[in-house]
């Protein structure tokens, strides 16, 4: 309910001039219609903001709070919203210095069966692991509570007018709770949309840069707000190893499977690996990074293609080992033959392309456990 949100009662003495803090008096006012379960915000009320934040300059986070509490229950004309924009970045240095105290501990309001996967949104540096956190179809319901939307709003307001400050807050607050509150609620309420402006690129926060990847190309399965192809990644301000993680995630999710001679007519495919192969990052892959792809059973024909485009010979060798010895662990748990399917022969023929990469000696030390295979 509004009337429980942090500021709304210093919001209604100091705008409104309602000192009578109820419900009664809320609704017989001409700023509120509707009832406490469906509050109505009228003109008015948003006027009466609007002239009180064009004629005042110094205004306390408490108001601000109470303020964009009240804006969270309504539908406010951008206009309004700008004027809010402005009076933040005016009064930002405030803000920023007693935020952590004005707001108290939100963590019962929050649940606690979620709570953790949030905190390690916030936790995981840029990485396969926090795109595969963030890359869900539906994120779990955090919040408990009503009366939490005017601290999500607040911060949500924070982020898009003084992203900065904002930034580096989040980035030193030991307040988990408003950190998750705040994920938590951009991943449910807009699937990630928030984190679509250009300025996410050089945060200094891991999880909304990748936020940012993923809502701006096409990593995601679920996320349907991407315009950009993969290649434009290159000229983003993300750094090289960035650059690295969403061009993999994006090639390992889209191109499941192992058929090598689709693969080799696909057009599309061809010039995405073209432009990764032109890219100095690609010097930065190693088996580290392969490790956090959890290459599989689905991905080794993509994972093979990636490889030979190292230019270093040592490495890109290390590398096709790295991919022969994980295909040979699996092939050789078929016990039966009449096991053996169609898709076992496709990866047979990824295995058999990975040879012809390796030399003679690698064959040779490796011929026990091919001449096992053929026998059985």
């Amino acid at each position: 309910m509004l009337i429980n949100e942090i500021g709304f009662d210093i919001l209604l003495e100091e705008i409104l001039k309602i000192k009578d803090i109820s419900v009664d008096s809320l609704f017989a006012s001409k700023f509120f219609q509707g009832n406490e379960d469906n509050i109505h915000i009228t003109e008015e009320c948003y006027s009466e903001i609007f002239e009180y934040l064009n004629n005042t300059r110094k205004i306390s986070t408490k108001l601000f709070l109470g303020i964009l509490s009240t804006l969270a229950y309504g539908h406010p004309p951008d206009e309004l919203k700008e004027m809010i924009g402005k009076s933040l970045q005016q009064n930002v240095t405030t803000i920023f210095e007693n935020i952590d105290e004005l707001i108290p501990s939100q963590t019962n309001n929050l649940n606690q069966a979620y709570f953790q996967y949030y905190k390690e949104i916030t936790e995981t540096p840029f990485s396969r692991k926090l795109f595969h956190l963030l890359d869900i179809a539906h994120h779990p319901d955090l919040i408990k509570v009503r009366n939490l939307y005017g601290i999500c709003y607040f911060l949500s307001f924070l982020s898009e007018y003084v992203f900065t400050e904002f930034d580096k807050w989040f980035k030193n607050t030991k307040r988990d709770d408003l950190k998750v509150l705040f994920i938590g609620w951009s991943c449910r309420h807009d699937h990630l949309f928030i984190f679509k402006d250009s300025k996410y690129e050089i945060s200094i926060n891991p999880c909304f840069k990748a936020a940012h990847v993923i809502i701006e190309y096409p990593l995601s399965r679920y996320v349907s707000y991407t315009k950009r192809n993969i290649n434009e990644i290159n000229a983003s301000k993300l750094e090289d190893k960035e650059k690295l993680y969403g061009f993999l995630y994006y090639l390992i999710e889209c191109y499941r499977g192992n058929e090598a001679k689709e693969f080799d007519e696909n057009i599309i495919l061809e010039e995405e690996l073209q432009e990764l192969s032109s890219q100095s990052y690609l010097a930065l892959l190693n088996k580290d990074i392969l490790e956090e792809f959890n290459i599989n059973i689905h991905n080794y024909e993509i994972t093979r293609r990636i490889i030979t485009l190292v230019n270093d010979t040592k490495i890109k060798e290390e590398l096709l080992v790295y991919l022969f010895n994980k295909i040979i662990k699996m092939l050789d748990t078929i016990q039966d033959p009449t096991t053996f399917t169609g898709y076992d022969l496709l990866i047979a023929n990824t295995f058999g392309r990975i040879l012809k990469e390796l030399n003679t000696d690698y064959f040779t030390r490796y011929w026990k456990n091919l001449k096992n295979l053929i026998i059985r």
